[in-house]
């Protein structure tokens, strides 16, 4: 009896007329039911109210079952987690990048083609060379100055047994979504990449690594600069928040539920590789 007054209330609710949401998306209370419907195609999601979720069998008959946002897939983390900073949209980086990070503690100068250049604590700067391009910076008093040849690529200065040097460095991010059931869309120093559902994508390059995203929250792209030589970052949800975003760290550590657990659905079945908004539903306690 139970379960055919639940039936017979999803059924009244689904019959119910309801105006469609704005901008597309349904806010999901922290518990709700997912209704296995064998009329949708196998693995579709559909939202009809915050209360109620549609899950394609394919066969089968209609079954109801309790859940909770992370049982859809939802990559909602633990409290307390602070994301990638953002940084305003960069060009794509080329030619040759000289980098003085903030740890050397002084600015240095250099020269580059016979112009003079200076770099404070932290800054980069963007040079155009060819094959014969030269570098050439003051070491210290004993050392004196030091000259090298350039190529397309990034050279970080540094501070060694007190004098000044200058050496290539390659940048590395693992793009962690493992806590996600569905894909994520992105670019990658303006070219569409795609992170599948539960797996993760290393990245690798002479520049630093530029990602760019859609939150899913209708706010503009998020833009974020990796410029770590081997970071990890996890695809996720902060409780609070209403989008998508990067964060320092390993799902399995970030991840509110263990990985290991199968998601009951996928959001679509042939998503399109776009920046376009991802595939996420959030509990009403969530934004609070």
């Amino acid at each position: 009896m139970s379960t055919l007054k639940q039936v017979l209330e999803v059924r009244t609710r689904l019959a119910e007329p309801k105006a469609p949401p704005a901008g597309g998306m349904i806010t999901m209370d922290k518990r709700f039911r997912i209704v296995r419907v064998p009329d949708l195609p196998r693995d579709t999601v559909q939202a009809i109210d915050p209360q109620n979720c549609l899950w394609g069998t394919g066969a089968g008959k209609v079954e109801i079952q309790d859940a909770v946002l992370p049982d859809l897939g939802v990559p909602l983390l633990v409290a307390g987690v602070a994301p990638v900073a953002e940084t305003p949209r960069p060009t794509p980086f080329s030619g040759t990048l000289i980098e003085n990070p903030r740890s050397n503690g002084a600015n240095v100068k250099y020269v580059i083609d016979g112009k003079s250049y200076e770099l404070k604590k932290g800054e980069s700067r963007s040079h155009k060379t060819t094959a014969k391009s030269q570098i050439t910076f003051y070491q210290n008093a004993t050392k004196g100055n030091a000259k090298y040849t350039l190529s397309p690529r990034t050279y970080q200065f540094s501070i060694q047994a007190g004098a000044w040097q200058v050496q290539t460095v390659a940048y590395s991010a693992l793009v962690d979504n493992s806590a996600n059931a569905h894909e994520f869309q992105c670019e990658v120093n303006g070219q569409p990449r795609v992170v599948p559902a539960r797996k993760t994508l290393q990245l690798q390059g002479t520049y630093p690594i530029s990602i760019r995203f859609d939150k899913g929250n209708g706010e503009a792209l998020a833009s974020k600069v990796i410029r770590d030589t081997s970071a990890v970052v996890t695809v996720g949800v902060a409780p609070g928040t209403v989008g998508l975003d990067l964060f320092p760290g390993k799902s399995r550590e970030l991840a509110a539920r263990p990985l290991n657990i199968e998601p009951i659905a996928s959001q679509s079945t042939n998503p399109t590789p776009t920046t376009g908004r991802q595939s996420i539903l959030l509990g009403i306690d969530d934004l609070q």
